[in-house]
């Protein structure tokens, strides 16, 4: 079921058991349900809401891409901890990825870095990023004070617009 399917561990497809449980509990009742993102409602995502609340267009863009079904490549900490999770940019896909919210289809090594390629595992998550995720960016977007954009427009300013 591409809803919930989509993880491996020990090289070994995985399944998202609560999901399953619950879709399957849902259609016992109604042979009509649909899937659900059931997996949103078992956990707080205040972290995942903190990371992409300071997240930057760039990083909206790379989770638009993923959206679609492309993928993309970043470098993998596992030895991030909480207090480290504001410390870049990059702890942000760490995060989305050790919580099961992005999987790795590929991998490789560079210097002392291992850069692992991620995509959305599944049309659960994958619900949970158009539905809650870029909603998040959204309100973020409302919040911004684009006033030195527009200005830099005005002036005809490309340094401080962002063109070199």
């Amino acid at each position: 079921m591409q809803w919930y399917d989509g993880y491996q561990f020990g090289g070994r497809d995985i399944y998202n058991t609560w999901s399953i449980i619950n879709y399957a509990d849902t259609a016992r009742l109604d042979r009509n349900a649909f899937p659900r993102p059931y997996w949103s409602n078992t956990s707080s995502n205040s972290i995942i809401r903190e990371l992409v609340e300071e997240a930057d267009f760039e990083t909206r863009n790379e989770i638009e891409s993923l959206i679609v079904g492309d993928t993309i490549e970043k470098p993998v900490h596992e030895d991030i901890t909480y207090g480290d999770i504001h410390e870049s940019r990059d702890n942000l896909w760490n995060f989305l990825y050790f919580t099961g919210y992005l999987k790795k289809t590929g991998e490789r090594p560079q210097e002392e870095s291992i850069y692992l390629e991620l995509a959305i595992p599944n049309a659960e998550i994958r619900s949970i990023y158009r539905n809650t995720i870029l909603t998040w960016f959204d309100k973020k977007i409302q919040k911004a004070d684009l006033s030195p954009l527009f200005t830099a427009i005005e002036m005809d300013d490309c340094e401080a617009f962002g063109y070199h």
